[in-house]
């Protein structure tokens, strides 16, 4: 059950080359969603690239006048990760490509409900609507021949407002991840 405020993590690390992580989609988002029901964890480490580095600085003051949003850069040991995962209820994955997945399956193995864009290996590791869900992307650029994804922004709004307001939703898909992992060891 949830309780108070929707808590939601974006583990966007170094941010990734061409801000693979997608730090820009998290901010807009919070600017676009303005209600008070959410609270969102903003995990980033101390040593950026430069293409997240700037989004950051361009946005800080949002980020620090924006009483909903926490920002930590720390890093944290294994056990220590994975208990302060376990606080959340969303994870957002926006990433403009994977090759692995890796802050999808941390989520998982955390039982949180995933937001992530409508590509592979994304969609492959999130069913839509069953332990999180998918949103449509437009190719941006390409990095030799992998595409380089933006998520829709009037579609991450929506899908992440309709989960937000729908808590018994957010229950079911933390529940389906947890069966399948189950199932799964």
């Amino acid at each position: 059950k949830i309780n108070g405020k929707i808590k939601i993590v974006f583990n966007g690390r170094n941010g990734g080359y061409k801000d693979r992580r997608n730090l820009e989609s998290i901010i807009n988002l919070f600017k676009d969603y303005q209600k008070d029901d959410v609270e969102l964890t903003i995990k980033l480490t101390n040593n950026l690239r430069r293409w997240t580095q700037k989004i950051l600085n361009n946005n800080i003051s949002f980020i620090k006048n924006d009483s909903r949003i926490t920002l930590v850069q720390q890093m944290m040991d294994r056990k220590e990760y994975i208990n302060f995962l376990t606080k959340f209820d969303i994870n957002l994955c926006p990433s403009k490509y994977e090759v692995f997945g890796l802050t999808l399956l941390e989520g998982l193995h955390s039982r949180l409900a995933s937001i992530t864009i409508d590509q592979s290996p994304m969609n492959e590791i999130i069913n839509h609507n069953e332990n999180g869900i998918c949103v449509q992307s437009e190719i941006i650029d390409k990095i030799r021949h992998q595409n380089i994804y933006n998520i829709d922004r009037n579609q991450f709004f929506y899908q992440f407002k309709n989960l937000i307001n729908n808590h018994g939703k957010i229950m079911l898909m933390k529940e389906n991840t947890n069966i399948r992992i189950k199932k799964n060891q």
